[in-house]
């Protein structure tokens, strides 16, 4: 993958976009945050942090705190990391939360920008501008 990644930063000197969803236990600690910022951080990147969106699932969100160690340490690296604001754990969330029935969102991002997402009928993310 990280051979891909390269080859597309050679070829089209476009940042990529690593979306990495917070799954507790799993990917969220010091350690795991040290071996991201390390791997890209020559990269012409932007970093998302997704809290994940239980669903049921075997897997959870890890905390809040737990995620804004997470961004410290790769602003650290001097990558370009945003935190996802969650709008709750409804059945209406905007992704993941396979709410059902599609729709449009508006959500304000921690940078106070404004994103806009429509989703599909499983509550998929569809488009994102």
């Amino acid at each position: 993958l990280m051979e891909a990644v390269e080859t597309y930063l050679d070829k089209t000197r476009r940042r990529i976009s690593y979306e990495y969803v917070m799954l507790k236990d799993v990917n969220d600690t010091e350690a795991q945050a040290h071996m991201l910022g390390a791997l890209v951080k020559d990269h012409l990147c932007h970093i998302n942090l997704i809290p994940y969106n239980p669903t049921g699932s075997q897997f959870s969100c890890t905390t809040k705190e737990n995620i804004y160690k997470f961004r410290d340490i790769l602003k650290e690296y001097g990558l370009k990391v945003t935190v996802r604001v969650t709008m709750g754990q409804d059945s209406d969330a905007a992704c993941g939360g396979g709410g059902g029935g599609g729709g449009e969102k508006l959500i304000l991002r921690a940078t106070g920008a404004e994103e806009y997402v429509k989703t599909d009928l499983d509550g998929e993310c569809m488009l994102t501008i």
